[in-house]
């Protein structure tokens, strides 16, 4: 329905404006500054794809790429290089994302429910370990084939992208499981009283 795609779009441009809003300013404050010792928006982007739809996946696209675009310019970055190493950063956390995103529906359910020692051990090795290994591969890459990381702080680099995008989705998982705890509109589903937040909270 027409009006069901402009409510899509414009959250995409508002989720992608924040995305923008919070990625820039903490990339700002650490060096190197495409890569944070801990990136919250790693797991909510999983979260938000995993409950709400990978039709969302502009959000992470737009947002990735615009405030990695912001970072390289203000570094100095020149222009082609600066634009081809937003656009691997971008591909990558997207594919980080929906990688994320699917294996949390598969593993835990549709929406996805951490529930049980079982299913956060999943949700640890499935979704906070192989997600951030593919995000931090492909974006210290695009650094490195454009000349932005040298190649004596790639291996650096990729350990700090990787532990930030981790720790993100660790720090962040109460959030993302209070997020999958409500049932989707009209699916009549209701959540379990000891499910998801509860744990991390009690952990």
């Amino acid at each position: 329905m027409p009006s069901a795609r402009c409510r899509d779009a414009a959250l995409i441009a508002a989720g992608a404006l924040l995305w923008f809003l919070v990625g820039w300013s903490s990339l700002r404050l650490t060096p190197p500054a495409n890569a944070s010792a801990v990136w919250p928006l790693a797991g909510l982007a999983i979260g938000i794809l995993a409950r709400f739809g990978f039709r969302f996946w502009p959000i992470v696209f737009a947002g990735a790429f615009a405030t990695n675009l912001a970072v390289n310019w203000e570094q100095g970055v020149a222009f082609q290089p600066a634009i081809l190493a937003a656009v691997g950063i971008a591909v990558g956390q997207t594919g980080a994302a929906l990688l994320g995103a699917r294996f949390a529906r598969r593993a835990l359910g549709a929406p996805p429910e951490l529930d049980s020692g079982g299913a956060v051990a999943r949700f640890v090795v499935l979704v906070a370990l192989v997600p951030p290994a593919v995000g931090a591969g492909c974006g210290v890459l695009a650094l490195f084939l454009t000349g932005i990381v040298r190649p004596a702080d790639v291996a650096d680099t990729a350990l700090m992208w990787f532990t930030g995008s981790a720790a993100g989705i660790l720090t962040f998982a109460p959030l993302f499981s209070s997020v999958a705890c409500f049932p989707r509109a009209g699916s009549g589903r209701r959540a379990s009283p000891g499910s998801g937040c509860s744990f991390f909270c009690s952990s």
